[in-house]
């Protein structure tokens, strides 16, 4: 069932059910009311009849100023005396004598009771009553009297109808109104939805979707809208990451190819020392694509869906964990310095951004200088004694595959700094490279709390 059918029926459900309480509620209030009416009228009557000539009933045609009847003729008077014998009757036998009736007027008591009584097919609402003298000391019987109330449950029954067919259209009505909502709701959810197939079908993500819209329709088209432009994003970058990785692939694999073809073509004609000069460069080509494939993956894998989980260390103890490897491979002087406070990330993947700020920093460095790791707070700097960084560079450190004219004779992917800021800013920071007054470069990055 579509969300437009549920909301149609939703609504009228609703309504139909407000509607049969209200209607109800009113019919039965109604219904009560007249009943309660007719009760009344027959207390009336029997306050006239204590008053009136009960012996025998009164005709309309008796001259004015005799007493008036005390029960009119559109009602069934009956009057019993003690033990329950008929007295008076304009009923012709038709209102029954209950055993309630001889009850009442075998004692001496004022008592009544209304009953609903059915003769001939017509409803009729009856109420007797005990009739004694005034002093209470004497039974002189009982009263029934009885009018129809064959029109007034016409009448409940016409209003039943009447409420039923009020009900009928409020429910039409409703579904009819809760369609038009619906419709006019999920136009918009259906557009986005129909953007968001074609979308999908075509891979065409330079559509653009409508966010003219200030509800939460229009925040979900906003979402939608960017989620669309973070794919295209995402498309972008790994066609040029696929791109510039192709470009650098090219050289090494150029260089591998022609040294192994030397080999295999002049094998004969190659001293031994030349043939392990061409060994060797071959072996440092495949080095370099080895370290060249790696950094791709790892710059291609989302750092935020690794798995691994964030733990909270000190930035100062990770740093030295990461000088102190550094120390036992290279040798090279390492100092380090300041105080870092603790924070939560994932741990390996923070030592490797740390690795590569060292690394490239140990491929710029003058020998006799050291390399200095400063930390301060949320800040990593790791500083180099080298030519620095040209200014035009600044900016470009952290792209990929980026390399100044200076660095293209230095080996490595040009991915380390990549990786430092691919991971960086999958932790909420920010990378920053600068060139010290006193020569130079640094490079490091700052964590958001």
């Amino acid at each position: 069932m579509t969300l437009r059918w549920r909301w149609a029926l939703t609504l009228g459900i609703a309504t139909a059910a407000i509607a049969l309480l209200v209607l109800a509620a009113s019919t039965i209030l109604t219904a009560r009311a007249l009943r309660a009416q007719v009760d009344a009228d027959l207390e009336q009557r029997l306050a006239l009849t204590a008053e009136g000539d009960f012996v025998r009933p009164v005709t309309p045609f008796e001259p004015r100023g005799r007493r008036r009847a005390p029960v009119n003729l559109d009602a069934l008077y009956r009057v019993l005396g003690p033990g329950g014998v008929v007295v008076v009757d304009t009923t012709g036998d038709e209102l029954p004598i209950t055993d309630a009736a001889v009850d009442l007027a075998s004692r001496s008591t004022t008592d009544r009771l209304f009953e609903t009584v059915t003769i001939d097919g017509e409803r009729f609402r009856m109420v007797v009553a005990g009739i004694s003298d005034p002093r209470g000391e004497r039974n002189l019987g009982a009263v029934q009297i009885a009018v129809s109330i064959e029109g007034i449950e016409d009448s409940i029954g016409a209003l039943v109808g009447r409420s039923i067919s009020i009900a009928t259209v409020l429910i039409l009505a409703a579904g009819s109104m809760g369609w038009s909502l619906a419709r006019r709701a999920l136009d918009p959810l259906e557009e986005l939805t129909d953007q968001a197939e074609r979308i999908a079908s075509t891979e065409d993500l330079t559509a653009t979707v409508t966010t003219n819209r200030t509800d939460e329709i229009g925040r979900l088209a906003t979402a939608f809208s960017s989620m669309i432009d973070a794919l295209r994003t995402s498309r972008a970058q790994q066609q040029r990451l696929i791109a510039d990785a192709g470009h650098e692939f090219r050289t090494p694999l150029t260089a591998l190819r022609t040294n192994l073809e030397t080999l295999q073509r002049r094998r004969s004609e190659l001293t031994n020392e030349q043939s392990q000069e061409l060994i060797d460069a071959a072996v440092s080509e495949s080095i370099e694509l080895t370290n060249l494939a790696t950094e791709l993956v790892d710059l291609s894998t989302d750092a935020s869906s690794t798995g691994e989980e964030r733990q909270p260390i000190g930035l100062r103890a990770l740093a030295e964990t990461v000088v102190r490897r550094f120390k036992s491979r290279t040798g090279d002087p390492i100092v380090i310095d300041g105080e870092g406070v603790e924070v939560l990330v994932r741990v390996s993947q923070m030592e490797r951004a740390v690795s590569n700020l060292v690394s490239n920093a140990i491929a710029w460095n003058e020998p006799g200088h050291p390399i200095e790791v400063h930390v301060d707070g949320m800040t990593i700097a790791v500083r180099d004694h080298g030519p620095g960084i040209p200014d035009e560079d600044l900016l470009l450190v952290f792209e990929r595959f980026h390399r100044s004219d200076a660095a293209r004779t230095k080996p490595g992917s040009g991915l380390g700094l990549s990786i430092v800021r691919h991971i960086v800013e999958s932790h909420g920071g920010e990378v920053f490279a600068r060139n010290p007054v006193d020569g130079g470069a640094e490079v490091g990055f700052r964590l958001d709390a």
